[in-house]
């Protein structure tokens, strides 16, 4: 009876998630965490959100990086389109012998299909379908800013700086020949 009722709950609950994405507009992907998509019913477009992603890149931060990966278990690969222009297609997963929810770990992990792309100033459509993979499941994806140049300069005149420092704070060693 109980798994009749935890059925009916995921059931219910995945109808409620698919009524509200049919009618959706592409969600605006946020830059800095990693955002969860989801597919039900194997290769094709994901359900969740059903009309992809909307970024708009300023002339603020000239590039944001864009990553997506699987997670949970190994096997699932996907396409990326652009405004609707096919850019990515990330890698083939090589091997299942990892299992991870966390996609700071399955990014770069060859059991998992992952890639990246930059975007420049633009708003753009992000569109990701599954390309192989299981009958149901979820991913990720996240745009991260790109410090621009000037940024890196500074910081590593401030990590030379606080060296400097360090170095002058510490007391001369002596080399046993002084009297």
């Amino acid at each position: 009876m109980k798994r009749l009722l935890l059925l009916l709950a995921m059931a219910a609950t995945m109808l409620i998630i698919q009524a509200q994405s049919a009618a959706a507009a592409p969600q605006t992907l946020p830059v800095g965490s990693w955002q969860q998509f989801f597919w039900f019913g194997g290769a094709g477009s994901i359900d969740v959100p059903a009309d992809g992603y909307a970024i708009t890149v300023t002339p603020n931060s000239p590039l944001v990086w864009v990553r997506i990966t699987d997670a949970f278990i190994p096997g699932d690969a996907f396409d990326v389109n652009v405004n609707g222009v096919l850019i990515q297609t990330p890698s083939v997963p090589q091997g299942a012998t990892s299992l991870t929810a966390n996609p700071d770990l399955a990014f770069g992990n060859p059991a998992f299909s992952f890639g990246s792309f930059l975007l420049t100033p633009g708003t753009y459509a992000i569109t990701i379908s599954v390309r192989q993979g299981l009958a149901s499941g979820s991913a990720f994806i996240r745009a991260d800013a790109v410090p621009e140049p000037a940024t890196l300069a500074l910081l590593g005149t401030g990590l030379a700086g606080v060296g400097a420092l360090a170095r002058r704070r510490r007391p001369a060693q002596k080399t046993g020949c002084e009297k």
